[in-house]
């Protein structure tokens, strides 16, 4: 015998109406999501590392290491200026900071400190750390390179993170 009934649907009240069939005799019918094959690309289960995203071109970390120099100028006037970036530790530089004084400006004094390099939105800065040498009256600095980066970069330059100072500039000898 077959019974219609309304019944109200759990979610927001609608009845719903259908015919009561007992279980025995009930008929499985696939849902739509197993009936239509997937079009879908199946995923690699691998995580892509970081510079397979990278657009062509992009600065990477380790295409900074080496040895950089050049010059600043601070209170002091025109300072030579060497930066040695390490391997990567992670995404941060290790560099070592160190100054000198040129023949044009002799008096300047010799030192030298560590720094923690790192790119940040396409951007790239060096925080101080701590002394190696301190010279009498000398600060430490931050710098921010406002020049491009590329993977194929030769020069660093930007600015001296100090009210006192201008800007830099290194290149690879």
């Amino acid at each position: 015998m077959l019974v219609t009934s309304l019944l109200t649907a759990g979610c927001g009240g609608s009845p719903v109406v259908g015919e009561a069939v007992a279980a025995e005799n009930a008929v499985s019918t696939p849902s739509r999501a197993a009936a239509r094959p997937s079009t879908r690309p199946s995923r690699p289960s691998r995580v892509a590392p970081p510079s397979a995203s990278r657009p062509a071109g992009e600065v990477a970390p380790a295409d900074l290491v080496g040895v950089w120099e050049g010059e600043y100028t601070c209170g002091q006037g025109n300072t030579g200026l060497k930066l040695t970036i390490k391997e990567p530790d992670g995404a941060a530089l290790p560099t070592l900071f160190e100054f000198y004084p040129l023949p044009s400006n002799p008096n300047a004094a010799k030192g030298s400190y560590q720094m923690v390099g790192g790119l940040t939105g396409g951007k790239l800065k060096f925080r101080q750390e701590k002394w190696i040498d301190q010279p009498n009256g000398y600060v430490m600095v931050d710098l921010v390179v406002t020049s491009p980066l590329t993977s194929d970069v030769k020069l660093l330059s930007g600015d001296v993170d100090d009210p006192n100072c201008k800007g830099f500039s290194v290149r690879r000898p």
